[in-house]
């Protein structure tokens, strides 16, 4: 299982399930808004593996950053936690085989 560390506190950089998506829209970010709020996105996901709410999760972002921490290393696990998430891969797959029957129709 893959890790995210922030401030040398290690924590399981969890898979995102629907559930998980619909409390990212609950909290006005969702997936479709992810490259235009990435910050937004990356919060509520550093909150959801700490077990902490926005508001610590964004400290949190905010030491490790100050303390020389990268907020790219932050990003490409919850990249990765997205496209390694069951239901997003599911979505992925519907949406490829509904574009492909579509051309096959055309």
């Amino acid at each position: 299982m893959k890790m995210i560390i922030i401030n040398g506190q290690t924590y399981p950089a969890k898979e995102i399930t629907f559930n998980d998506f619909c409390t990212f829209e609950d909290l006005g970010v969702d997936i479709q808004s992810m490259e235009k709020k990435p910050l937004s996105f990356l919060r509520v996901y550093v909150a959801l593996c700490m077990g902490s709410n926005l508001d610590d999760a964004g400290l949190a972002i905010q030491d490790h950053i100050a303390n020389g921490g990268k907020v790219e290393d932050l990003l490409e696990s919850m990249s990765d936690a997205i496209q390694n998430s069951g239901f997003f891969r599911t979505q992925q797959q519907t949406a490829e085989k509904a574009s492909t029957e579509g051309k096959a129709k055309e």
